[in-house]
C-alpha cells in the first residue's frame, strides 16, 4: 500500500466535496469490496486509504465515518 500524505487526502476529499456540492448532495454512502477482481473497492480506497470491504459515510462538512465488515488484527495505515 502507498502512504499518501494528509495533503493528498485534503485534495481528493474537496474534490468530491466540490462535486456533491454542485449536485446539491449532502452525504454520500459509498460502498467497497473485494469483488471478482478486487476493483470495486476503488472509491472506498480513494477516499479512505484502506483497501477493505465496508461503507464510508461520506457527508459534506462533517468527518467521514467507515464501517469495516471485517476486523483486523493489524490496522492498516489510513489517515
Amino acid at each position: 500500500m502507498f502512504n499518501l500524505t494528509l495533503d493528498e487526502r485534503d485534495r481528493r476529499w474537496k474534490k468530491v466535496r466540490d462535486a456533491m456540492e454542485k449536485r446539491g448532495l449532502e452525504c454520500l454512502v459509498i460502498w467497497g469490496s473485494y469483488g471478482r477482481f478486487r476493483h470495486f473497492g476503488a472509491n472506498l480506497k480513494y477516499l479512505s486509504n484502506i483497501s477493505a470491504e465496508g461503507y464510508l459515510v461520506f457527508p459534506l462538512k462533517e468527518d467521514p465515518t467507515l464501517v469495516l465488515f471485517i476486523a483486523r488484527r493489524t490496522p492498516q495505515p489510513g489517515w
